[in-house]
C-alpha cells in the first residue's frame, strides 16, 4: 500500500505538471498574443489594486474621522462661572459617550480663619448675604450626578440629593450655544476662575 503522504505528494507533482503544459502550449499556439498581454499588463496601471487603494483610502478616512467625532470633548465639560457665585468652583466631568458625568463646585463657610475675633463675627452675620468664595475663604465643596441623553443632547439633569446644597434635589438645565441656561433664567459661562480658599 503507497504511503498517504506519498500518494498527496504525486497528486501535487501531477498538478504542477498539468498547469506547466498548459503555459507551454499556450505560448507555441499564440507567442504574439501571450507577449503583448504581457506588455500590455505592465504598460497600463492595474485597475483592481487601484481601485482597493482608493477604498482602503476613503475607509481610514472614514474611521479617523469617526474616531475624532467620538472623542471630542462634550461640550457640557469643562470649567464654568457661576454669576450667583463669583469665585467658587463649577467644573463639569463628563464621560465618553456624553449620557452621565460629575459636577464638583465650592461654596464659602462665610469663615476666614485670617481673620481676628471680629472680623469673623462679622462674617457670621453676612455670611447669608454675601455672595461667592473669596481668597482665603473657608470652603465647603460638594458633588453632584449629572446625566443627558447624549453627546449632542441640549439638555443636561442634576441630581444635588447628595450635594447638601439647598434647594431642589433636580435641576434640568439647557444649552444655548454658548453657556449653561437654569430654569431660573441665570447662565453659566465658560471660563471658571476661582479663588483660592481651605477646604473643609
Amino acid at each position: 500500500m503507497v504511503p498517504k503522504q506519498a500518494r498527496l505528494r504525486g497528486a501535487i507533482v501531477l498538478v504542477v505538471a498539468i498547469v506547466c503544459c498548459q503555459m507551454a502550449r499556450s505560448f507555441l499556439l499564440h507567442p504574439s498574443s501571450l507577449r503583448t498581454d504581457v506588455a500590455n499588463r505592465q504598460d497600463r496601471p492595474d485597475r483592481r489594486s487601484a481601485l482597493q487603494v482608493l477604498v482602503a483610502a476613503i475607509s481610514f478616512s472614514g474611521a479617523e474621522s469617526a474616531v475624532a467625532a467620538a472623542s471630542a470633548p462634550s461640550k457640557w465639560a469643562g470649567r464654568w462661572d457661576d454669576p450667583d457665585a463669583p469665585g467658587c468652583k463649577r467644573e463639569i466631568v463628563m464621560n465618553f459617550d456624553g449620557t452621565k458625568g460629575r459636577l464638583t463646585g465650592t461654596e464659602s463657610t462665610g469663615m476666614n480663619p485670617g481673620f481676628s475675633a471680629a472680623e469673623m463675627a462679622r462674617e457670621k452675620r453676612v455670611a447669608n448675604t454675601r455672595k461667592g468664595c473669596s481668597r482665603g475663604d473657608e470652603l465647603k465643596f460638594w458633588e453632584a450626578k449629572l446625566s443627558a441623553a447624549g453627546k449632542d443632547s441640549n439638555e443636561l439633569t442634576i441630581d444635588l440629593s447628595k450635594s447638601g446644597i439647598p434647594g431642589p434635589k433636580q435641576v434640568v438645565v439647557k444649552w444655548d450655544g454658548s453657556g449653561i441656561v437654569f430654569p431660573d433664567g441665570s447662565k453659566w459661562s465658560r471660563g471658571g476662575s476661582v479663588a483660592g480658599g481651605r477646604g473643609s
